[in-house]
């Protein structure tokens, strides 16, 4: 997974503590960047779930389609001419193949659990944005913020029988957030 803490724009970067002096609600610079950090992360996590869930929705409703077409030719085969009993059998045996396949595939499944995880992640970048825009304006809640990471820990658990290497889809996300946080051009 990319390292999203690496980059930072000089607008977003934390502040250094010599640079002021700490007033009484001004967050700490490993405050401001284990918030600004975890904001990333989330939002990362949340484009990479959304995407990849949209891939297996869009691999489920495939499938599905593939298997009404070729159950309902093989039945039109079998009641048409009888010269056409070789396509029926193969229509047969490839929708049988496909019929058996799909409940391991678990399309459905791993797609209604990508969405989930998605909405949970953006939940934590709602939750970390907003601890972001307050950061210097109210005192920092380290067991809120510690209670957030500890969902993320949970996050991570539910996605152990997922798919996590697709190191293309990686690739986009990261380039997404750090263009969408201003933090790089859209046109590099």
């Amino acid at each position: 997974m990319p390292n999203l803490a690496v980059e930072r724009t000089s607008r977003e970067k934390p502040r250094e503590t010599g640079q002021l002096k700490r007033q009484p609600f001004m967050a700490s610079t490993t405050e401001r960047t284990a918030v600004w950090d975890a904001m990333l992360e989330a939002d990362y996590q949340r484009r990479y779930w959304h995407a990849k869930g949209a891939s297996f929705v869009f691999l489920d409703r495939c499938s599905q389609i593939a298997l009404a077409v070729l159950s309902s030719a093989a039945v039109l085969s079998a009641l048409g001419d009888l010269k056409l009993l070789d396509i029926w059998k193969w229509l047969s045996a490839i929708t049988a193949v496909i019929a058996t396949a799909l409940p391991f595939m678990s399309y459905t499944r791993r797609s209604v659990a990508m969405t989930d995880l998605s909405a949970r992640w953006h939940a934590l970048e709602i939750e970390y944005s907003s601890i972001w825009r307050e950061i210097d304006k109210v005192e920092f809640s380290e067991p809120k913020f510690k209670k957030l990471k500890e969902t993320e820990v949970e996050l991570g658990r539910m996605t152990s029988d997922l798919p996590t290497d697709d190191k293309k889809l990686q690739r986009e996300c990261y380039e997404q957030v750090l263009i969408s946080r201003g933090i790089k051009n859209g046109s590099n």
